[in-house]
């Protein structure tokens, strides 16, 4: 082989080796899921509460000039912190979908309690002590969404809270998102317009935060096959592991590096913990 074309393979080499994938960067819906929609009304008669549609809108149109009827504050935007944050978060949840079902599933139901608390254990991987902060700040401004849940499940017979467990026992979310979606358009307008722009805001604020285009371009060179191979190596050898892989593929800024490897030893933890 002639020099010209052992330059073009040493030249080719890590171009073909670093293929970099596209890793769908989840979008959160917040839409009432047509899943839930067109849940069997027969299970309704077994469980005893509806689980068709919510109530539609003229629900709420009926008590539009309700003497106490107050319009919900406007979106709520999150800090710069809380921003970078989220979309930390959103890229993991590319690499590990369990993060855009869990939170699209409270999103759908208006679950902002559960929702809270899954996005805050979330920031404990992937944010450091501001951004969690941020975070935590972000969802204080919804703490009037939450009191009106917790008063809603305070209020549960020993009935319903009876079917809870035995949905829960049998992870039957679609039934648990349909049971607390039916019992939230029961309060008055003014509560459940506090819940919806709550599911509206909060919606926007966790799908419009876009990741860092470094750390996104840097953990695009990890094919899933990586990632898998990857997840089966002791802990202390994975940052080693992750530059030998990042200098291939001639990634070498130090603060792109450092910040890689600290977020996908996080992929990896959050994954065993969700």
């Amino acid at each position: 082989m002639n020099c010209q074309g052992l330059l073009y393979l040493i030249l080719l080499f890590p171009w073909r080796y670093c293929t970099y994938h596209h890793h769908q960067i989840p979008q959160y819906h917040g839409d009432y899921h047509q899943e839930i929609q067109n849940f069997h009304d027969d299970v309704g008669s077994q469980m005893g509460y509806p689980t068709g549609p919510p109530p539609s809108e003229s629900y709420q149109m009926d008590h539009q000039h309700h003497p106490n009827y107050e319009i919900p504050p406007e979106s709520h935007h999150p800090s710069p912190s809380a921003a970078s944050c989220l979309s930390r978060i959103r890229l993991a949840a590319s690499f590990d979908p369990q993060i855009s079902t869990k939170i699209n599933r409270f999103i759908d139901s208006m679950r902002i309690d559960r929702l809270r608390a899954y996005v805050c254990e979330r920031t404990a991987y992937f944010c450091d002590e501001a951004q969690q902060k941020g975070v935590g700040d972000l969802f204080h401004q919804f703490d009037r969404s939450i009191e009106i849940i917790d008063r809603v499940k305070g209020q549960l017979t020993t009935t319903e809270k009876d079917q809870l467990n035995m949905m829960e026992n049998l992870n039957d979310t679609l039934a648990e998102q349909t049971f607390f979606v039916y019992k939230f358009h029961q309060l008055n307008p003014v509560d459940l317009a506090v819940l919806t722009s709550a599911k509206t805001s909060l919606t926007t604020a966790l799908s419009s935060s876009t990741p860092d285009a470094a750390l996104s371009k840097a953990m695009g060179s990890f094919s899933p096959q990586d990632l898998e191979k990857l997840a089966t190596f002791p802990v202390a050898h994975l940052p080693e592991e992750v530059r030998s892989h990042l200098a291939r593929c001639q990634i070498t800024a130090p603060e792109v590096v450092h910040d890689t490897v600290a977020f996908l030893l996080s992929v990896i933890g959050s994954k065993h913990n969700n």
